[in-house]
């Protein structure tokens, strides 16, 4: 994760609660399903105070984080950008949409939907699909045998199959 996005995504989780570097590392791993390491995580913090946008103190042997109001002012604006920005991408979608042909429409309108609404109707699907994503990347790093990408290829096949009965 570039550090635009995880510096959005660190002052989320803290507008949130206040939290420990690790926790913020551990909560992340469970909401979108990627770890960042301790050597971007915490040179990040080290950042944000810096710039007075998080907080901290001590408590026992952790030190925990806080978004300042300061913090806050500057993730409204960021997802005031964020917002815009969606909305630019779904007018740029449908204008495309008009030359590609009815299934990339299809396709370009759903990822909009979701985009929209990351905690709505799809919210029951989002542990299933943060473990999917993390075991497709899990597979891209090994780089399996061929035999094996047949084999996962078929279990997709078979997978996408048994969905479409949904749909």
């Amino acid at each position: 994760m570039a550090q635009g996005p995880l510096k959005i995504t660190v002052m989320k989780l803290l507008s949130e609660k206040e939290t420990s570097g690790y926790q913020l590392m551990k909560a992340m791993t469970e909401k979108i399903g990627w770890k960042p390491s301790p050597g971007s995580m915490y040179p990040l913090l080290a950042d944000l105070s810096k710039k007075k946008m998080v907080q901290t103190r001590i408590q026992g042997r952790q030190k925990l984080y806080r978004l300042t109001p300061y913090g806050k002012e500057v993730l409204k604006n960021l997802q005031e950008k964020r917002k815009a920005f969606v909305q630019e991408l779904e007018s740029n979608m449908r204008v495309y949409s008009l030359v590609g042909d009815q299934q990339e429409a299809k396709d370009m309108e759903m990822i909009l939907r979701i985009m929209k609404d990351r905690e709505g109707h799809l919210s029951w699907l989002h542990e299933e699909a943060v473990l999917l994503r993390r075991m497709i990347f899990s597979l891209a790093e090994k780089n399996p045998s061929r035999k094996d990408q047949e084999k996962i290829r078929k279990i997709i096949r078979k997978t996408t199959e048994a969905l479409r009965g949904f749909v």
